[in-house]
C-alpha cells in the first residue's frame, strides 16, 4: 500500500482509502481545511506485518512514515473509504488491531474511541461479488482486457480498456475530461497487478463500525442495488445493530445522484465527513 500525507497542522485526521487504480492525484481538487489528510492507495502489497498504510514493518517504523505514532498524534480520526477502499479500510484496521492486540486490548479500545466518523462511498466489504460488489464477470473481463493491453504494449495513457473503465466510473464525457486532467500517475501493468492482488488477498473483514454509506444512483461499477443490498441485508452472524452502526449516532444510507467516481460533488474532505 502507498500513501500521501497532507499536513494542515491539525490535531484531527481524515484517513482516506481510495479505490482500485488510483492515487492522490484524482483528489487534487479536494482540500483538507480543518484536518490533516492521509490518502491510501495501491493495494498490490498487503502484509500482516506491515504498518497501517505502507510497506514498512510495524516494529521498525521510520519517523518519516506518515503512520508513525499516528494514533498518539491525533485527538480525532475520521475514515473515508471509496470503492475497493471500503474493503481495504476494514482489512487494514483488522491487521492493525491484531498488531495492537499483542500489546493489550486497551490499546485497541483507545484507538476505537478516537475514530469519530467512518464513511463508505460506493463500496462494500465485497469488492468482487455478483450480489454485493463488482460482478465476477465484469472483474474477469477487466483483468483479461488489461492483460491483452499490456501484452500489446499499451500504456495507461492509450489503453482502450482503461479508457473504457474511466468513462464508466465517470458516467459522461464532461466528468471524464475533468477526471483525466488529474488522472492517476500509474503504469498499466501496475494497475493489472493490483487487480490480481485484490482477488488473491480477499478475505472477509469487518473491523470498522460505519456511520454512513453513500451510494451513487448512477454507479455502474458497483451497482447501487448491490450496495443497498449489502448495507441493508448482509449478515455477518453478529448483532445487526452492532455490525455497521457506530455507537456515536447510528448508521444511515445516503443516496446521491452520481456515478462511481462522485468526488466532483465536493470541494473539501471536510464536507464529506461533516455533512
Amino acid at each position: 500500500m502507498e500513501s500521501k500525507f497532507y499536513n494542515n497542522k491539525s490535531d484531527k485526521l481524515i484517513l482516506v482509502f481510495s479505490g482500485w487504480g488510483s492515487d492522490e492525484n484524482i483528489f487534487s481538487h479536494l482540500s483538507g481545511e480543518k484536518y490533516d489528510v492521509i490518502i491510501c492507495y495501491n493495494y498490490t502489497h498487503v502484509r500482516p506485518e506491515s504498518c497501517l498504510g505502507c510497506d514498512c514493518v510495524m516494529e521498525q517504523k521510520s519517523t518519516q512514515c506518515p503512520f508513525y505514532n499516528i494514533f498518539k498524534r491525533y485527538s480525532e480520526i475520521n475514515i473515508v473509504a471509496w470503492g475497493t477502499g471500503v474493503w481495504m479500510a476494514s482489512l487494514t484496521f483488522e491487521l492493525y488491531f491484531h498488531h495492537l492486540g499483542a500489546q493489550g486490548r486497551f490499546k485497541i479500545l483507545r484507538l476505537i474511541k478516537k475514530i469519530r466518523r467512518s464513511v463508505a462511498i460506493n463500496g462494500t466489504l465485497f469488492p468482487i461479488s455478483n450480489t454485493w460488489g463488482l460482478s465476477q464477470r465484469m472483474f474477469n473481463n477487466t483483468v483479461e482486457g488489461f492483460k491483452e493491453d499490456v501484452a500489446n504494449n499499451f500504456t495507461a495513457a492509450n489503453s482502450p480498456r482503461l479508457e473504457k473503465f474511466n468513462l464508466k466510473i465517470c458516467s459522461n464525457r464532461t466528468t471524464y475530461s475533468r477526471y483525466m486532467a488529474q488522472a492517476p500517475h500509474r503504469g498499466l501493468e501496475d494497475l493489472l497487478n493490483e487487480l490480481v492482488a485484490i482477488k488473491e488477498n480477499f478475505t472477509v473483514s469487518n473491523a470498522i463500525l460505519w456511520n454512513k454509506a453513500i451510494i451513487g444512483t448512477k454507479d455502474t461499477i458497483i451497482p447501487a442495488k448491490h450496495q443497498t443490498r449489502f448495507w441493508t441485508d448482509y449478515d455477518l452472524g453478529t448483532d445487526r445493530t452492532k455490525r455497521i452502526a457506530s455507537e456515536s449516532g447510528g448508521f444511515k444510507i445516503e443516496y446521491i445522484d452520481a456515478p462511481h467516481y462522485p468526488f466532483f460533488l465536493w470541494k473539501s474532505w471536510d464536507e464529506i465527513v461533516e455533512m
